[in-house]
């Protein structure tokens, strides 16, 4: 079976204090990674004074290999130093990525998921996906025409009326859909490989 992509269950332990210290580290981890930060003397004068999450967060806020913090000036060096900072950047956010992938996965898949959270599925097998992540930024659902293809598919909706909008909608996966729109083709698709039953679609809620 394919690995899960993000559930309930997952959602949940990143809101954790547990899941926040495993992102925590993934974070510490990428960055002692790219700026071999353990053993070698590349930024040595660097890891003397921060820690590797500090010089995580510093500079994905900077945006830069270069940062100010507590009114000093650091510079930070890629291990591969044929890296431009662009993709130097990238890289660190690549792997940060991965590291805390592989560390939730396994810390959710440890636990004991299997009570029933909607018929017939625990919240390992309901796929959580947030809509902005598919449809990009929008203001109000109506400028987003698959939210009323999403609507009247739905086994459950909840929503809340005026300028809070819609809150969350559910699909069945089991359903045999007609005229799934483009963007919600692959998600769809994924939830099935991964035996996921149900889809919870929301904006961020």
């Amino acid at each position: 079976m394919p690995s899960h992509p993000q559930t309930l269950a997952h959602k949940e332990f990143r809101a954790s204090d547990r899941g926040k210290e495993l992102i925590a580290q993934s974070e510490a981890d990428a960055a002692s990674f790219l700026f071999d930060l353990q053993s070698g003397e590349l930024n040595a004068d660097v890891a003397e004074h921060l820690t590797a999450h500090e010089i995580y967060v510093a500079v994905t806020l900077a945006g830069s290999l270069s940062f100010e913090l507590s009114n000093t000036r650091h510079t930070v060096t890629p291990y591969y130093q044929n890296l431009n900072e662009d993709d130097a950047l990238a890289m660190l956010q690549d792997v940060q990525a991965t590291i805390e992938s592989s560390l939730i996965n396994l810390a959710v898949e440890s636990q004991d998921n299997d009570k029933e959270y909607f018929p017939g599925a625990t919240i390992m097998e309901i796929m959580d996906i947030c809509a902005p992540d598919i449809f990009g930024d929008y203001d109000v659902p109506e400028e987003v025409e698959e939210w009323q293809w999403i609507e009247n598919n739905a086994c459950f909706s909840h929503g809340r009326n005026g300028e809070e909008g819609i809150c969350e909608f559910v699909l069945n996966v089991s359903y045999e859909f007609k005229e799934i729109p483009e963007r919600l083709k692959g998600v769809i698709a994924s939830a099935r490989e991964c035996a996921c039953g149900y889809i919870l679609i929301h904006q961020g809620t």
